[in-house]
């Protein structure tokens, strides 16, 4: 609203869309999507074997897999200056790309 300050929370993987799981709407095509994964990879880096292993389906794997084109992981400490250890420790394990290997929201609390 005019006249509020403006909040400083962000969204981390704002996207609409998870290719090939979510087709494609009237006007738009693969270059002007907002794809959810790549998004995501964008912050988690690129994945190996393991990390990818829970992706059954053989089409949805090779999606993943074509998506690896080198990108690191996002530093969050850099990113999120003012932070504690213990937090950026908690975001690590909850942006944990296998969910196998992600923590609970039991275990986070």
């Amino acid at each position: 609203m005019y006249g509020q300050k403006r909040s400083s929370k962000r969204i981390m993987f704002r996207g609409r869309f998870c290719h090939p799981l979510s087709p494609p709407q009237e006007g738009e095509n693969d270059e002007n999507r907002n794809d959810l994964l790549g998004r995501i990879f964008r912050v988690l880096g690129d994945q190996d074997e393991q990390d990818m292993s829970f992706i059954t389906e053989v089409a949805n794997y090779e999606y993943a897999k074509s998506m690896q084109v080198g990108l690191p992981k996002l530093n969050l400490q850099k990113e999120f200056k003012f932070t504690t250890e213990a937090l950026l420790d908690l975001f690590e394990k909850l942006l944990e790309f296998n969910p196998n290997f992600r923590i609970s929201a039991e275990q986070a609390l």
